[in-house]
């Protein structure tokens, strides 16, 4: 059962450059605005709802490449 290929890995090193630009963003969010503010609130909700979507993009890559290996086991 190979599986291990560079490329399928691509995937989760994207996801973590998501995470890591979505928390880069909400720190400089917090560092301009400390305070509770709606427009701050609308930028650090789509940078999350980014991570989210990179994360079922991810799972769902991962589903295609494990899915076929398991099921033939």
């Amino acid at each position: 059962m190979q599986i291990y290929h560079k490329d399928n890995f691509l995937w989760i090193e994207f996801y973590g450059e998501l995470t890591l630009f979505n928390t880069a963003i909400e720190n400089i969010c917090d560092f301009i605005h400390p305070d509770y503010h709606d427009k701050i609130k609308k930028i650090k909700d789509i940078s999350a709802a980014a991570v989210l979507i990179g994360a079922i993009t991810a799972l769902l890559v991962g589903l295609l490449i494990f899915l076929p290996k398991l099921t033939n086991l």
